[in-house]
């Protein structure tokens, strides 16, 4: 569950391997580590468009900017979408029904100097998942936070980092389901599943 949120965002952090904790000063810090973004010099918008095969987009985007009472905040939205058309045992090729697949999720960042080389920020992400709803599938919900940290060694511009990723409570599904073994067929509730937590990422820039 929640796998879309270890999806790199942005054609730099991409082109690394998704290596692009250290990067400061860059509003794709929305997505990897909200430290990086206290280093912004100024109000800066982020916005990503993928077309994946099988049918599967990704839209992202996020603004930054700094905040009346010092550092900086940021706002940013993730999304995934697919739609595929429902098979069954007896219409292996489509039912004619088309159902959908869908993430989303919606964070807010804040970041701020420590010191004059130590950074440090927090996103906060409201998570949303649709898997096929239209044809009874469960939806699931939660939140997760991202917290980070950015060094700057005045080194030849080396940069130390470290980030804690969608860290959070399990995804919850609502609804329920009915229990397929015969004599049964009682109502039963679904499992939860964590969040892809990547916890003590770290990265070296440049």
């Amino acid at each position: 569950a929640g796998t879309f949120l270890k999806i790199g965002v942005g054609a730099g952090f991409a082109a690394m391997g998704l290596a692009g904790v250290a990067q400061t000063g860059d509003p794709t810090g929305l997505f990897q580590n909200p430290a990086g973004l206290a280093d912004l010099e100024r109000r800066a918008f982020v916005a990503e468009r993928v077309e994946w095969l099988a049918d599967v987009s990704l839209t992202a985007a996020g603004l930054a900017g700094e905040a009346p009472w010092g550092g900086v905040v940021g706002l940013s939205v993730l999304s995934l979408a697919s739609e595929l058309e429902e098979t069954t045992t007896l219409a292996p090729d489509g039912t004619g029904r088309i159902f959908s697949h869908r993430d989303l999720a919606l964070g807010a960042s804040y970041a701020r100097h420590l010191t004059d080389r130590f950074t440090f920020g927090v996103t906060v992400r409201y998570v949303y998942e649709a898997l096929g709803t239209e044809i009874g599938g469960p939806s699931l919900s939660t939140w997760v936070v991202d917290m980070g940290t950015a060094f700057d060694t005045g080194f030849r511009g080396v940069v130390l980092a470290v980030a804690i990723q969608s860290f959070g409570p399990d995804f919850t599904p609502g609804g329920s389901y009915r229990d397929p073994r015969p004599g049964r067929g009682s109502e039963l509730e679904f499992s939860g599943f964590a969040p892809p937590a990547l916890v003590g990422s770290w990265d070296v820039f440049p």
